[in-house]
């Protein structure tokens, strides 16, 4: 399962939509039994940021969606410990409320929250066309999304993407 990569760098929320698509949804979330609330989500957030703080690593927030409070983000695994501390950080602070909530705000019908769609275009496509991948423009979190995003992270991860 993605989520469980051991990358935890560039954009893990890209990754997770594709892995709740399927799960849809409504477009707010609602007080169901297991559902975190828009509040809980934040405040798990929070918890991962300062916990990879503390750590010496990064969690920077890029964008939040509007219409669900989903936030786009990327980490920065820390110079001591690396991707297993900030995988520790998010395991004990976000995971388990990230993809609950998100499950619960997803789109039914599978279609692009705005802030992907602007991702995609702003940063995604841009960079994969720098490295002679031409693709359009993902309509639903399916396997085109998928493979756009993992081929991204990968890009960027090796430095090869332009400045996003």
């Amino acid at each position: 399962m993605l989520c469980k990569s051991s990358r935890v760098g560039l954009l893990r929320v890209l990754l997770l939509s594709v892995l709740l698509a399927s799960c849809g949804g409504a477009s707010t979330p609602t007080q169901d039994a297991g559902v975190p609330s828009l509040g809980e989500y934040q405040s798990a957030f929070a918890a991962f940021v300062e916990c990879a703080g503390n750590a010496g690593g990064a969690v920077e927030a890029i964008d939040t969606d509007a219409q669900t409070g989903i936030i786009l983000y990327r980490a920065q695994p820390p110079e001591v410990g690396g991707d297993a501390v900030l995988e520790e950080c998010y395991d004990t602070n976000f995971r388990t409320v990230e993809m609950a909530y998100s499950e619960a705000v997803l789109s039914s019908d599978g279609s692009l929250l705005d802030m992907d769609r602007e991702f995609l275009a702003d940063s995604i496509l841009p960079c994969l066309e720098a490295n002679g991948i031409e693709r359009e423009m993902p309509q639903t979190y399916g396997s085109d999304y998928r493979e756009v995003s993992e081929t991204f992270v990968d890009l960027d991860a090796r430095g090869l993407c332009p400045t996003h």
